[in-house]
């Protein structure tokens, strides 16, 4: 499985202070900050429709991919401040929070609570 990373495009510093930038391309429709404390998981699930960009801000989380239809399809990543990671339709995901973390999210179609687009596994 290819991982997605996403790394920021612009990193400008002077004496106003800092800008990062995240993301320059594609249509993101939704965008939610996150905080999450050490030792929880999220995810969990995958998206039919829906297209993801996670971000982090400051700390740490590992990110467990897996494709949905081919079980050995598996990838995983400690993603850090700075740096991201894009999950594509079909590809379940798990974030297991290493550190207090703070993230964005970014998703291509707005969620809505009448269609949410939130998908696990049936267990056996």
């Amino acid at each position: 499985m290819k991982i997605n990373v996403v790394r920021r495009y612009m990193d400008r510093k002077d004496d106003r202070g800092r800008m990062v930038g995240i993301v320059n391309s594609e249509v993101w429709k939704e965008v939610n900050y996150v905080e999450t404390r050490a030792g929880a998981t999220r995810g969990g699930h995958y998206h039919k429709d829906s297209h993801e960009l996670v971000f982090i801000l400051r700390g740490a989380v590992d990110v467990e991919l897996q494709s949905i239809g081919d079980e050995a399809d598996t990838a995983s990543v400690t993603l850090t401040s700075g740096e991201g990671i894009r999950v594509d339709p079909y590809v379940l995901h798990t974030m297991r929070y290493k550190t207090d973390t703070v993230h964005i999210s970014l998703l291509d179609r707005p969620f809505d609570p009448d269609d949410p687009d939130l998908h696990v596994l049936a267990t056996k």
